[in-house]
């Protein structure tokens, strides 16, 4: 599991969390940003402008709706992230 976790660049309690048939989204996201490092950077930004007044909220709902978009682009989520992420619109 410690090789495992280590080849994901992960802790080991965070990939077990993700493993439980009753994990939550949360996890999954914390796990997800533990993986990706450059992710850990862009939602640490965008809360510090968030707090600091200087972006509204909807940053969040605007990151996501790239990622969305993107997964579209490669067919992973089939055309369902655009109907669920109107709030921001997607990038060209």
């Amino acid at each position: 599991m410690i090789k495992i976790s280590d080849w994901m660049g992960m802790r080991p309690s965070v990939l077990l969390d993700t493993l439980s048939p009753k994990a939550t989204l949360e996890e999954g996201v914390a796990a997800l940003i533990e993986m990706v490092p450059a992710l850990r950077t862009i939602f640490e930004n965008a809360t510090e402008a968030i707090k600091a007044g200087q972006a509204s909220p909807e940053i969040i709902a605007d990151i996501a709706s790239y990622a969305a978009y993107k997964l579209d682009l490669q067919g992973v989520n089939k055309g369902h992230a655009q109907s669920e992420t109107k709030t921001a619109e997607s990038p060209p």
